[in-house]
């Protein structure tokens, strides 16, 4: 039904009681009964007429602010648009809950004799989850000349300073004073991340995934330096006097300061 037909009958009708009343207090002749009855009636039009204001109010068609910001949910990672969700379309790992990422450019060292001396360069690509969790380390080097076969000792190193060269990097990364050994051992640096191994031509193409070493928290990595050895890592099992601190992994070939990236 027609609100505002309902509410305009209403309005007579209760205009006509009105006049009713009126006529009774002038003319007389009405019982007190009678004059009970009109005012209920009075009464039940007047809230009948109030609630169909409210309705009418209630009905009325809610302004719809509009917008085109871009917002996240509040649930997973979906964006609104003008009221349509749009899924994320960047990969999971990438998406908007954050992620850390750092970079780092292995060059010779310049401190070694040119006996030992090897070309090694390439890049170094991390990144982490901004709340923690696994470190994923994407690396391509070149240039190493030692045999097919021949694995390097991979470690982080407590300082960033290249002076004098790689030697000026200190010893493996360990703020937790423990000793050396492989990335899977309990017992091992923070910077104790394996060997990597060249193809037949001087190629490193490889990925690591450590759960110690991170970018973030307060033992991060960023600022500290990846060394690439001349010798294999034994893990701290070697046996040798420094199988323990260095994984008698021997000389330094090639290293570089790991700084923080955009991306």
């Amino acid at each position: 039904m027609d609100y505002l037909l309902v509410l305009a009958f209403l309005s007579i009708t209760f205009a006509q009681t009105i006049a009713e009343l009126n006529g009774v207090a002038c003319s007389c002749p009405w019982s007190a009964e009678q004059f009970n009855q009109l005012q209920q009636e009075v009464q039940s039009l007047r809230e009948d007429v109030n609630n169909l204001q409210a309705d009418l109010s209630s009905n009325e068609p809610e302004e719809v602010q509009e917008t085109n910001e871009i917002q996240p949910s509040t649930v997973g990672l979906v964006f609104r648009l003008d009221g349509e969700q749009v899924a994320d379309p960047r990969p999971p790992e990438d998406k908007i809950e954050g992620f850390v990422y750092a970079k780092c450019k292995p060059m010779p060292n310049s401190a070694l004799s040119e006996e030992l001396f090897q070309p090694i360069t390439g890049e170094i690509n991390m990144k982490q989850n901004a709340s923690g969790g696994p470190l994923y380390i994407d690396m391509f080097m070149y240039g190493f000349r030692s045999p097919l076969g021949s694995l390097h000792g991979f470690h982080v190193h407590t300082y960033g300073d290249l002076s004098d060269g790689c030697q000026s990097t200190g010893g493996h990364y360990n703020p937790f004073n423990k000793n050396h050994g492989g990335p899977k051992a309990e017992e091992r640096h923070v910077g104790d991340l394996g060997n990597v191994e060249p193809n037949a031509a001087g190629v490193v193409n490889t990925k690591i995934e450590d759960d110690l070493a991170s970018l973030v928290g307060e033992h991060s990595i960023i600022g500290r330096a990846f060394v690439i050895h001349a010798g294999e890592d034994d893990l701290g099992l070697g046996g040798f006097p420094d199988s323990l601190t260095t994984g008698h992994a021997g000389a330094r070939l090639a290293c570089c300061v790991i700084g923080i990236a955009e991306q």
